[in-house]
């Protein structure tokens, strides 16, 4: 055991530390505050000198506090490797205020270019601190499914409080504040990326309030615990077991030395696609836009489209661009790559890169005198899986609905896509057959694939069962898929969701219907099974939901965003495993 009075400096060092830790909170508590009086308000609260020169001191604490862990940290290297997106950060505002200066603005009376640059390197700092706040939660041992309901509660807290400012409402219905359940509904429908709405996004909310529903969709599609750790992996720290192996069952079954790898993947093909669809719908917009409009439109739709919200700005959704294939043509790839999961994207990029090197590598090696091809990744079951069962979904969709009388081919094929979560519409729903709703809803319910930002019981979930029911009819012990065996935990796990799902589902329609009385049934299934898949398809019941009939589908869009396996794993985990065996006793089914 040490000495006392060795192991002093050391314990000075930690009380050293929580006293700034402390004091970081404050400060930053303050700087959260200031912005939001500037920002938030038309006239804010506060004279805005003052929450300038609030905002100056705010930054000069930070570069304070940097300083001074710097001078007591033991490790002084490994501190600056550890801190270096906050040495960029700071290397950028210096540069923009150097910048500025040589520009001929002055620094005295706090111009407002330092001003704008001051305020977004406390907001960097802000996002800095809130993923470290994060992984610190990761490593407090709480379960990571806990963790994942705690950080969706969050978000949606933060993002309700955000649309209660008068900032969030357009500047001439600022002074009536639209009530708090309808903010809660839409931060909860944000999230969780669903769609559904009580309030016009376009009308109802300004360009503040559409920038939070947008970072709230792009948070809640992700995950806050996903942005987090690849946080954690940029500034050098590593994985742990608990998060390995609650990531290894999120994003697929053995990726377990990969995960690293797969998040910054993740991250990279996320801003890349959403940028390629913002860049892709510049010009498909009406011809009165200006310029700001069309880049703030084409952002808000691709991310939306790529996340599966189904959020849109325009009030009809797209149907005035009804028989517009341009739109079809950047929407349906962005919402089905969006919601084919991101392990099978990765394996896809992963074939595609081996099969590019290929055709530039065409050396061969000698395996005990035998030559040998260089070995190659291949397709997993997982992705010939979820490309059989979605292509499968979307033409038996397209036909169905077509036929059905939903319009046009193009128009068929459109619904048939974004009805599996994206919850975008170029038709009236509710003009809709009674066929055609229940085809909308069964394809609700199955929904987009695991790991992906849609909803519904997945894909997957959908081809173990019809696969055991093959098996079942051709008398096999074992479900086999492309020449694979599917593990009898896996169809388990399948049975088990898709119970959940579907008692969720009913418990939903048999509360709203207690709430909305005088609905007719297909209208409340068809409403409940928009809000369980995380869909955002209405018949327009929502618009005329009862405060009752918001909080059952709220409830219902959380439930079905985290899936009603990962919530009962959540809150069930003082379970233990039993360790004995029941005699077994033959049953007679069906």
């Amino acid at each position: 055991m040490a000495h006392p009075m060795l192991a002093s400096p050391e314990l000075a060092y930690r009380r050293l530390r929580r006293v700034l830790n402390v004091f970081m909170t404050v400060v930053a508590v303050l700087a959260l505050v200031s912005l939001i009086c500037e920002h938030g308000f038309y006239v804010p609260p506060i004279n805005v000198q003052w929450l300038h020169k609030l905002q100056f001191a705010v930054l000069g604490y930070f570069l304070i506090d940097k300083f001074i862990r710097f001078l007591i940290t033991p490790d002084r290297w490994g501190y600056l490797r550890h801190i270096w997106l906050h040495l960029v950060l700071i290397a950028l505002i210096v540069g923009a205020i150097l910048l500025a200066g040589r520009l001929g603005y002055p620094f005295t009376s706090a111009g407002m270019v330092y001003v704008t640059i001051v305020q977004v390197y406390i907001l960097g700092l802000l996002g800095l601190n809130l993923l470290s706040l994060n992984v610190r939660l990761s490593e407090s041992g709480l379960p990571p499914a806990r963790l994942l309901i705690i950080s969706f509660l969050a978000v949606i807290i933060c993002g309700t409080a955000l649309l209660q400012l008068p900032r969030a409402l357009p500047e001439s219905s600022a002074e009536q504040r639209i009530p708090i359940v309808d903010s809660l509904f839409t931060a909860v429908s944000a999230t969780c990326v669903t769609g559904l709405v009580v309030r016009d996004t376009g009308r109802d909310f300004s360009v503040f309030g559409q920038i939070v529903i947008l970072a709230m969709i792009q948070a809640g599609a992700l995950g806050i615990m996903m942005f987090g750790t690849t946080f954690a992996l940029m500034v050098g720290r590593t994985i742990g077991l608990r998060e390995g192996t609650f990531y290894q069952g999120l994003l697929s079954e053995n990726i377990f030395g990969k995960i690293a790898r797969m998040l910054k993947f993740i991250i990279l093909a996320t801003l890349i696609l959403e940028l390629l669809g913002a860049v892709l719908l510049l010009s498909l917009w009406p011809e009165d836009f200006t310029q700001p409009q069309r880049i703030w439109y084409s952002v808000f739709h691709s991310i939306s489209a790529f996340c599966n919200a189904g959020f849109g700005l325009f009030s009809d959704s797209l149907q005035r661009f009804a028989g517009s294939w341009q739109v079809y043509a950047v929407f349906c790839p962005l919402i089905i790559i969006g919601g084919l999961g991101f392990p099978v994207l990765y394996n896809v990029v992963q074939m595609f890169w081996a099969s590019l090197l290929g055709c530039f590598r065409k050396k061969r090696h000698f395996v005990l005198g035998a030559e040998m091809a260089p070995s190659r990744p291949r397709f997993t079951l997982q992705t010939k899986l979820v490309a059989t069962t979605s292509i499968s979904l979307i033409v038996l969709g397209t036909i169905a609905l077509f036929l059905l009388g939903s319009g046009s081919l193009p128009g068929a094929f459109f619904q048939s896509v974004t009805a599996r979560t994206a919850g975008f519409n170029t038709i009236v729903i509710k003009d809709l057959p009674p066929g055609g709703l229940f085809l909308l809803i069964t394809l609700m319910v199955v929904g987009g694939s695991p790991a992906s930002t849609a909803g519904g019981f997945k894909t997957v979930t959908l081809a173990v069962l019809v696969l055991s029911v093959w098996a079942t009819l051709r008398r096999r012990d074992n479900v086999e898929a492309f020449g694979r065996t599917l593990a009898l935990e896996t169809l388990r796990r399948a049975a088990a969701l898709v119970i959940l799902f579907l008692g969720l589902l009913v418990v939903t329609t048999l509360a709203l219907s207690l709430a909305q009385p005088g609905e007719s049934l297909a209208e409340l299934l068809f409403e409940s099974a928009s809000a369980c898949g995380t869909v955002g398809l209405s018949t327009g019941l929502t618009a005329r939901l009862t405060t009752a009939g918001k909080y059952i589908l709220m409830v219902a869009m959380f439930l079905g965003r985290l899936g009603p396996l990962t919530f009962l794993i959540a809150v069930s985990l003082r379970h233990r495993p039993a360790r004995y065996d029941y005699p077994s006793e033959p049953l007679v089914i069906g």
